[in-house]
C-alpha cells in the first residue's frame, strides 16, 4: 500500500514538470513581442523604435535628427559630439579623433568642453536706453549734461577745460583687469579723452588716459582701488557746442586668461 501511494506520487510530479518544460519550449517558439523589443528604447526621446528582421530594434528618427545607433541625433551633430554643449556657449567639433569645443565671440575654453564668458557683467548701467533727459553721470564736472538722442548717449560739455562727465565704478576687485567698451557716432570736441580716475571730479588723479575718434573704442586698465571713476569728456574746451555721442558702453571684469 505504502509503495503504491510513493509510486503515484512520483508520477504526478513527473507529469507537473514536463507539463512546464513543455510549455517553456512552445513560448520560444514565438516571435517575441513589441515591449520585448522596444521597450526600453526611447531613440534620445526623437524618434520612435520600430522592429526589423522580425527581432531587430530600429529607429525612425524625428524631422531634423538623424539615426546612429538606437539614437537619434539632431542634424548638423556628430555622434562623438551627443552629450556636449560646451556650456551653450561653442559648438562641439572633432579634431584628430577627439572632441573639442569652438567657443563663441568673447568666450574662452577652461578645461575640455566649458566655454566660459570673456567679460563679467557691465559694471555701468543698462543700454537700452530712452529718450529723454538724465542727470550726468555721479559725479559730475561743470556744465556737463546727459540726453538721449535715438537711443545713443549724448554727453554736452561749456566752453572750458577738463569739461568731464563720470561714472562712478564700485565693487573692482584690487588688480583684476576690466575692460572699457564704447562706439563713438559722433563728436563736435577739441579733443575727446577717457581717463580712468581714482578720485572724483579730480583730473590729477588720473591712472589711464586715451585719446579716441569715431568708431569702436576698447582699453584695458588694472584696478588700483575698490572704487575708481571713468570719465568721457573734453579736456581742452572753447567750443561752443562741445558733444560726443556714443553707446555700446561697457565696464567689465575680464576672465581672458593672459597668455
Amino acid at each position: 500500500m505504502g509503495e503504491r501511494w510513493w509510486t503515484r506520487w512520483a508520477l504526478l510530479v513527473l507529469a507537473i514538470v514536463g507539463t512546464q518544460v513543455g510549455a517553456s519550449s512552445c513560448i520560444g517558439d514565438f516571435p517575441p513581442t513589441y515591449q520585448d523589443v522596444c521597450g526600453k528604447i526611447d531613440c534620445s526621446g526623437h524618434g520612435t523604435c520600430g522592429i526589423v528582421d522580425e527581432s531587430k530594434p530600429v529607429c525612425a528618427c524625428d524631422p531634423g535628427y538623424y539615426a546612429s545607433g538606437l539614437n537619434c541625433i539632431e542634424d548638423g551633430v556628430l555622434p562623438q559630439c551627443v552629450g556636449i554643449d560646451c556650456s551653450g556657449h561653442g559648438d562641439c567639433r572633432v579634431v584628430d579623433g577627439k572632441t573639442a569645443c569652438v567657443c563663441f565671440d568673447e568666450y574662452h575654453l577652461e578645461g575640455e568642453h566649458d566655454c566660459v564668458a570673456d567679460y563679467g557683467p557691465n559694471l555701468i548701467m543698462e543700454n537700452d536706453f530712452s529718450n529723454g533727459t538724465y542727470e550726468p553721470w555721479y559725479p559730475h564736472r561743470g556744465e556737463s549734461t546727459l540726453e538721449v538722442v535715438d537711443g545713443a548717449l549724448r554727453i554736452s560739455y561749456g566752453t572750458t577745460s577738463n569739461q568731464f562727465a563720470e561714472y562712478q565704478l564700485v565693487g573692482l576687485v584690487v588688480g583684476a583687469r576690466y575692460r572699457i567698451k564704447l562706439r563713438v557716432i559722433a563728436a563736435v570736441t577739441n579733443h575727446m579723452a577717457i581717463r580712468i580716475n581714482t578720485e572724483p571730479n579730480d583730473h590729477s588723479s588720473v591712472v589711464e588716459e586715451w585719446g579716441y575718434g569715431l568708431g569702436p573704442r576698447e582699453h584695458e586698465f588694472i584696478a588700483t582701488a575698490p572704487t575708481m571713476y571713468l570719465a568721457i569728456g573734453d579736456d581742452v574746451g572753447s567750443v561752443d557746442t562741445t558733444f560726443i555721442l556714443i553707446d555700446d558702453v561697457f565696464v567689465q571684469r575680464s576672465f581672458v586668461p593672459q597668455e
